[in-house]
């Protein structure tokens, strides 16, 4: 028999073997909150894009709607006392006026709205038509018939406002330009459109 000072504290034999101190088990880091930044950053990086990228959108949706003469939605997509302004202006040979935001110069604006409402300056109706915003916006002339969209290049961009110039693909000399102005957060509407000079 062993003697009891052999045994261990629960009556086993330890012979000199060592017993492992207790290790505490580290706890696995929770997958929830890396996955949640995971979405929250993903988010906004959508929303950024969307963002920068809304005027190419209003120009795609203003082409469609022209394009299927849907009257209603020209109507929402584009401020036409602005763009009948623009264009009066450049056919009667003088300056466009640049667009003006309404809530820091309501009167700039008011005046604006006026003088594009007056019955003078030679007619803009041909360019305000569905067919003639078609040509207008793949950078064709009025009449002229459309056989493919151009695409947009970027020629300024900035919170309020972003021009987009389209080039005419029977005639890369004919470059139309495009002025968008945006309203809330991600609605743009064409506001002003400068002719090929």
């Amino acid at each position: 028999m062993a003697a009891d000072d052999d045994l261990g504290p629960m009556g086993r034999i330890d012979a000199g073997v060592a017993r492992p101190a207790s290790v505490k088990a580290e706890p696995k880091p929770s997958r929830g909150g890396g996955l949640f930044s995971k979405l929250v950053l993903a988010a906004i990086l959508i929303a950024a894009i969307s963002f920068f990228a809304a005027p190419w959108f209003a120009l795609m949706a203003v082409r469609s709607a022209a394009e299927s003469h849907d009257n209603a939605a020209l109507t929402e997509l584009v401020d036409v006392g602005q763009v009948r302004a623009s264009l009066r202006a450049q056919l009667a040979g003088l300056p466009a006026p640049a667009p003006v935001n309404p809530w820091t110069h309501p009167l700039e604006a008011m005046r604006q709205a006026f003088a594009a409402s007056a019955p003078m300056g030679p007619s803009v109706d041909a360019y305000l038509t569905a067919d003639g915003l078609t040509a207008l916006l793949n950078g064709r002339p009025l009449g002229q018939p459309v056989t493919r969209h151009p695409w947009p290049r970027l020629r300024y961009w900035g919170f309020d406002r972003c021009r987009l110039a389209v080039t005419d693909p029977a005639d890369p000399r004919r470059v139309t330009l495009l002025t968008f102005q945006r309203h809330g957060a991600f609605t743009w509407t064409l506001s002003q459109i400068r002719l090929p000079g």
